[in-house]
This record gives C-alpha cells, structure tokens and sequence, in this order.
C-alpha cells in the first residue's frame, strides 16, 4: 500500500498514475474542477531514480551529478551505443566472441548491478570477493558479477544480457564485468588526489611562503629606511 505525499489533504483532488519515459512509476495530483489545477508529482515507485532497471540502458552506468542522474560507461572498453543520448547504453569495443582466451574482468568500486526478483535467487550465491570475480571469469554463461561489501558474503552472478549498473560513492559494492584484453578502467570521481598532485600542491604553497616572506622583508626595508631618512635642509 502507498500514499501519495498530500493524501487526505482535500476531496477535492484528480490523481492520475502514469509510467514516465524515465521507466519509473507516479503519481501526479491535480486540484480544481476535473484536475485543472497545477499538476503536482506526489509519488514514486522508486525514489533513487538510479535504482530503476535500464534506465541507463543495458551497460549503462547511472551515477548522479549536482543530484542529477547521469548515465555512463563501465570503463574505456566500451563505448555509447548512441553519443548523444547517454541512455541508449553501452557496448564493448571489442565483443567477448572475438578475443577467444584474452579476457579479463574490469573491477568497479562503488558499483553495483541491479537484480531484481524473479531473476534475484536464481544469480545470489555466497562468495568471496576473488571468487565472485573469477568464478563469473570462468563461466560461459556470465557476464558480470557484483558482490555486496556489507558482511553478507552474497554475490550476484549476472548471467541475462542485460546488465544495469549503479555508482555511487556510498555505495558498498565491488562489481566486475568481463571486458576483451586489458581493462582500461575511467577515471575515479572519487579518487583523492594523486601523489603527482600532492607534489605539484606542495611546491605551490612553498614558492607562496617564499614569495611572501621575500615581500615582506622588502618592506620592512622600505620602512627602516624611511625612519631613517632626513631632508638635506636639516644636515
């Protein structure tokens, strides 16, 4: 059972649900005679819109930017299916089919593949990490593994075509997907800074201080001198 968020508000309300283009479920709500008022959004099925199936399309990955979702691909071994409508999904540059004993799993942190049930006992084993990834490496009928970091020990074996991924920083899953020669991962949005950063950081605050003590000895010296100064007339 679900309520919308202005349930028991007023009678005088026409509520309609509809299935958005965005594949999640709503509820909209309309006051006024015959639903002419301002049409409002008062309820979703899912309310982490990355957490819809496909909305990425399939190896798509959804990650949000200034709380939007975006959609992306796994890594550089895979490229938009459609450049520019990010939610067409993804393909790999080189299909598995053709690199016969030459592929490797790309690792993700923070990502994790959608399962939803019927399909969800039927791909849930308990792994290790190592295992979750080699035993999906080894099967001919998977595609890309995700193992849940929460201390359960559940890992998802994806074996349908159809792949959905979700990133997030908070998120507490490692997942891998079977890519064809080395993987060429993208770069972290959640990376620190890299120790060449670090350096070059560390060398700018250095020439600042530098910089700083050198202007202020200047004047100093400007104003030692000046105290010191006396007009030729007084001599």
């Amino acid at each position: 059972m679900a309520f919308t968020t202005d349930y028991g508000e007023s009678n005088d309300v026409f509520r309609f649900l509809r299935m958005d283009n965005d594949g999640n479920l709503r509820i909209y709500s309309s006051s006024g005679n015959n639903g002419s008022g301002n049409i409002t959004q008062t309820w979703a099925a899912v309310t982490d819109q990355c957490q819809v199936y496909g909305f990425c399309g399939n190896m798509g990955i959804c990650s949000y930017k200034d709380s939007k979702p975006v959609c992306g691909c796994p890594s550089q071994n895979f490229e938009p299916v459609n450049e520019h409508d990010g939610r067409k999904g993804c393909k790999r540059k080189v299909e598995i089919e053709d690199c016969p004993g030459d592929v490797t799993m790309l690792q993700l942190e923070h990502t994790m593949f959608l399962t939803y049930p019927p399909e969800l006992s039927d791909q849930l084993v308990t792994l290790a990490i190592v295992a979750c990834r080699t035993n999906c490496l080894a099967s001919s009928t998977c595609t890309a593994s995700t193992l849940v970091a929460d201390g359960s020990g559940f890992c998802y074996l994806k074996t349908p075509d159809f792949v959905s991924g979700y990133q997030g920083a908070v998120l507490p899953s490692t997942s891998f997907i079977k890519v064809c020669g080395q993987a060429i991962p993208n770069p972290s949005p959640y990376q620190e800074a890299s120790p060449k950063d670090n350096d070059s950081l560390h060398t700018m605050v250095i020439v600042s201080v530098v910089m700083a003590s050198l202007l202020a000895l200047v004047v100093v010296g400007i104003g030692f001198g000046c105290l010191n100064y006396e007009p030729l007339e007084s001599r």
